[in-house]
């Protein structure tokens, strides 16, 4: 049953991995000059060290925006020449998140706050973790299942730390793929600029 899974998470994060290619190249091909000009002027404001707290807070807290929209913002900057220690500190921000998320999941226990920003979610996310533990914060840091809501309800379940932040570790290779997809994506939808600009 728990190999199941893992192969649907698994699949899921392929379909992610492949709908997030296909997302990037479109908006890349429609939308490339305005997005690296808008890059830049985000970049110039927050800085590197801008975006490792935005991506701390965005995988310690629920957030609507993607942690991946970092990963625009360096491919976009004067970054982009030099992207592996950026990518490796983004990584390192999101997995000392996770021990943030799972303190905040132990403190909030049993308060209503955990329900007012999880909503339904956090029953799916409680049977998650009750089900794969320290797993389920792995599948979590890889797979498009929220991380903060793994993270959060391994603590109200009591997941040793020290297991989640392993688990949490993973969220470092993840980013390092996603980036090297999405700047795949954008050079491709440059070469198709070029190409559609020249007809």
């Amino acid at each position: 049953m728990i190999q199941q899974e893992i192969r649907s998470q698994a699949f899921k994060a392929l379909l992610a991995l492949g709908a997030f290619f296909v997302l990037i190249l479109v908006l890349g091909v429609l939308f490339g000059p305005w997005i690296e000009r808008s890059t830049e002027q985000v970049f110039a404001t927050l800085g590197l060290g801008g975006l490792i707290l935005f991506a701390f807070v965005n995988d310690s807290f629920v957030s609507p925006i993607p942690p991946d929209v970092i990963l625009v913002l360096i491919s976009q900057s004067e970054l982009r020449d030099r992207w592996v220690f950026p990518i490796f500190l983004i990584g390192l921000a999101s997995t000392s998140a996770g021990g943030v998320g799972w303190w905040l999941g132990k403190k909030l226990q049993g308060t209503r706050l955990p329900k007012m920003l999880f909503g339904k979610k956090l029953q799916e996310g409680e049977e998650f973790a009750r089900k794969y533990g320290a797993l389920g914060v792995a599948i979590g840091a890889l797979t498009p299942v929220p991380y903060s809501l793994t993270t959060w309800t391994a603590g109200m379940l009591r997941t040793p730390l020290r297991a989640v932040l392993l688990a949490s570790l993973l969220r470092i290779p993840r980013f390092f793929l996603y980036y090297l997809v999405l700047t795949g994506a954008l050079n491709f939808g440059e070469v198709l600029r070029g190409f559609f600009d020249s007809w």
